[in-house]
C-alpha cells in the first residue's frame, strides 16, 4: 500500500514538473515575441534607410575646386559632396552645413543626356550620364600616369594594333580586363603636342556580351582640375559633343 502511494506521488510530482516547464517555455515565447518584432522591426527601417539615397537637403550645393568656386541645384548631386579638409573615413558622410567658399574634394552630378537636365541617379531606367568634377594637382602628369595604368592591360602586340578613330578623335586600343582576363576592356586616349589631353576606357559586359560602360576623363584648361565622365557604350559616338556640352554646363556654373 505504501508503495502504491509512493508511485502515485511521483506520478503527481512528474507531471506537475512537465506542466510547469511547458508553462515556463510558453511565457518565454510570449515574452521573446514582442522583443523579436521589434528588433526585426528596427533592422527593416535600417535597411531601408541605407537603401534610400543620401542627397543632399539645401536647394544649392556649392564649394571650390582648384580656386573656382561652382554652385550646382542639388537636385544633380545623387550624393553628399566631399571636402578636402574631412578625414578619409568623414568624407560623404554629410550633415554638415558648408559655405560656398569651402574646397571640394570631389563632386558628383547626375544628368540626363543629351538634355543635361537632373538625372535620377537610382531610379532602375536611369540612362544618362554622371559627372565629377575634382582638384586634380598632378596636372598632365597625373592623366599620363593613369594611361599608363589603363594601357598596361593590352599587351605590346595590342598596342601596335592601335587604330586612329577619326569620328572620335581618339586613339583606341584593345586590351584584356586585369580583374576579368576573359572580358576585353577598350583603350581609348588622345594627345597633342606630347601632352595628353582625354584618356578613357570602356567595359565589356558578359551578361549583355557586348560593351556596356565607359569611364573617361579629361583635364579643364588650366590643367589643375579634372572631370570624369561615366556613360554607356551606346553613348560613345557622342563623346567629342559630351565634351564640349559638358565644358559649357561647367562653366555656366562657375561663380
Amino acid at each position: 500500500m505504501d508503495a502504491n502511494r509512493l508511485r502515485e506521488k511521483s506520478g503527481w510530482r512528474m507531471l506537475y514538473e512537465i506542466i510547469w516547464n511547458a508553462l515556463r517555455v510558453s511565457a518565454a515565447v510570449a515574452l521573446c515575441l514582442p522583443a523579436s518584432c521589434v528588433a526585426l522591426a528596427v533592422a527593416t527601417v535600417a535597411l531601408s534607410e541605407k537603401s534610400k539615397p543620401v542627397a543632399p537637403p539645401a536647394p544649392k550645393v556649392c564649394g571650390v575646386v582648384s580656386g573656382v568656386m561652382y554652385e550646382f541645384s542639388s537636385e544633380y548631386v545623387p550624393f553628399w559632396p566631399e571636402y578636402e579638409d574631412e578625414g578619409n573615413y568623414k568624407r560623404g558622410s554629410g550633415g554638415v552645413d558648408r559655405g560656398c567658399e569651402s574646397n571640394l574634394y570631389s563632386l558628383s552630378l547626375a544628368m540626363n543626356w543629351p538634355e543635361l537636365t537632373p538625372g535620377n541617379y537610382f531610379s532602375e531606367t536611369f540612362s544618362g550620364i554622371v559627372v565629377t568634377l575634382e582638384p586634380w594637382p598632378a596636372g598632365e602628369r597625373g592623366l599620363r600616369e593613369t594611361f599608363d595604368f589603363f594601357i598596361s592591360e593590352a599587351t605590346y602586340k595590342q598596342r601596335e594594333a592601335k587604330v586612329f578613330d577619326r569620328q572620335l578623335g581618339l586613339n583606341r586600343v584593345e586590351g584584356v580586363d586585369s580583374v576579368f582576363p576573359n572580358s576585353p576592356r577598350m583603350i581609348f586616349w588622345s594627345e597633342r603636342n606630347g601632352h595628353m589631353e582625354q584618356i578613357g576606357r570602356c567595359s565589356w559586359s558578359k551578361y549583355r556580351s557586348k560593351y556596356h560602360r565607359c569611364h573617361f576623363r579629361y583635364l579643364l584648361e588650366d590643367s589643375k582640375a579634372i572631370v570624369k565622365i561615366d556613360f554607356g557604350w551606346d553613348e560613345l559616338s557622342e563623346w567629342g559633343e559630351m565634351v564640349s556640352r559638358v565644358k559649357k554646363f561647367l562653366a555656366s556654373n562657375g561663380v
